[in-house]
């Protein structure tokens, strides 16, 4: 599988490899990935990572999900990149970090949109 983050590519080997890089942090403990396992990108899981908060993506060649979190009504602000780009979330997308971890093991082992969270269609 590969694996973006805000340093680098990576070629991911192992549910171990894969636990290590997704611990990564930047800056303020940031990061966001992206994994996938085809140059062309699809399918595709992504995440913005602050802290023990995340807020997850799916992406097909045809539909996209976003993470369904909580009722918390207001913004979450997240980093897309090593300059500090502020991307503004919803916080009822965020969810524990956590999940993360288990959707992005789930997807490396299946290659598909894990069912186990709620998603919402974009």
């Amino acid at each position: 599988m590969y694996l973006n983050d805000f340093s680098q590519e990576y070629l991911v080997d192992s549910l171990e490899e894969l636990e290590i890089l997704l611990k990564k942090r930047f800056l303020e403990e940031i990061n966001f990935f992206i994994l996938t396992f085809k140059e062309n990108g699809f399918p595709q899981l992504s995440a913005f990572v602050k802290g023990n908060k995340c807020v997850i993506y799916y992406l097909d060649e045809e539909v996209q999900y976003i993470s369904k979190g909580g009722t918390e009504e207001g913004i979450e602000v997240f980093v897309e990149d090593i300059h500090g780009t502020e991307v503004f979330l919803s916080k009822n997308k965020v969810l524990p970090i956590d999940k993360f971890y288990k959707v992005a093991q789930s997807f490396f082992e299946t290659q598909t949109r894990p069912d186990f969270i709620e998603w919402e269609k974009i």
